[in-house]
């Protein structure tokens, strides 16, 4: 049994201790070890920089040329060009028109609403007034706050010219001119004239009419009325009336 030849541990019938029949030790056949099937491949890991979501030219959030809320060019708030509040050029000039010449006696005054005659973008409260006439020894002109123009004359009469200016309150201005004509007085009118036209006509009779039976405590006492001076207005003065009346129109 010690026959040297006979034993089974001859190196050469082994299947336990033969390198090339493991599968085990082999490196070629694990397939835990290689290198080129590990799925941790650099190649193929999903933090491959370039698949990132975070690669700054795919953000829409800190582009500069994406944003829309901090890029110069897309803000209607802040651009100068498209603001309505403070352009100069939004405010428009006065504009005068229809102011008529005028042609009065004197010893009257013609009054001219000038808010009749201007148009403008703003309250025309905020207009400013102005007035030049020519020459200053013939016609006077005062404007008061309500913007009426009261026109007068110094002398019995003449011809002359106004010049009425306004200007809003950026600046802007316009004007016009206009011709007067100041007529001689008028003689002192007959007692039953009361429209002072020169003669006696329906126009002072009507006048009459609303005036009779006023006395001096009534409001609207005039006392052209009174033609016999008495204090009231009764038929006594119509009977005076008529009489004027008739001669009037019997001379025409």
């Amino acid at each position: 049994i010690t026959n040297p030849t006979d034993t089974t541990t001859n190196p050469t019938d082994t299947t336990t201790t033969s390198p090339t029949d493991t599968t085990t030790t082999s490196p070629t056949d694990t397939t835990t070890t290689s290198p080129t099937d590990t799925t941790t491949n650099p190649t193929d890991t999903i933090t491959n920089p370039t698949d990132t979501t975070t690669n700054p030219t795919d953000t829409t959030t800190t582009s500069p040329t994406d944003t829309t809320t901090t890029s110069p060019t897309d803000t209607t708030t802040t651009s100068p060009t498209d603001t309505t509040t403070t352009s100069p050029t939004d405010n428009r000039q006065p504009t005068i028109s229809g102011v008529p010449s005028l042609s009065f006696h004197r010893d009257q005054t013609q009054v001219l609403t000038l808010d009749r005659y201007v148009e403008d973008d703003g309250p025309l409260s905020a207009l400013l007034w102005s007035a030049t006439p020519t020459p200053t020894e013939l016609l006077a002109v005062s404007i008061d706050s309500t913007r009426k123009a009261t026109v007068s004359a110094l002398q019995d009469s003449g011809r002359g010219t106004i010049i009425f200016r306004v200007e809003d309150p950026e600046g802007f201005r316009a004007l016009t001119e206009i011709q007067v004509e100041i007529l001689p007085s008028l003689p002192e009118p007959e007692p039953s004239d009361f429209d002072r036209d020169g003669r006696i006509g329906f126009s002072d009779f009507f006048r009459f009419i609303d005036a009779l039976g006023l006395t001096i405590f009534h409001p609207d006492w005039d006392p052209a009325f009174d033609l016999n001076d008495d204090g009231q207005i009764t038929l006594d003065d119509f009977f005076l009336f008529v009489d004027a009346f008739e001669a009037s129109n019997t001379e025409q």
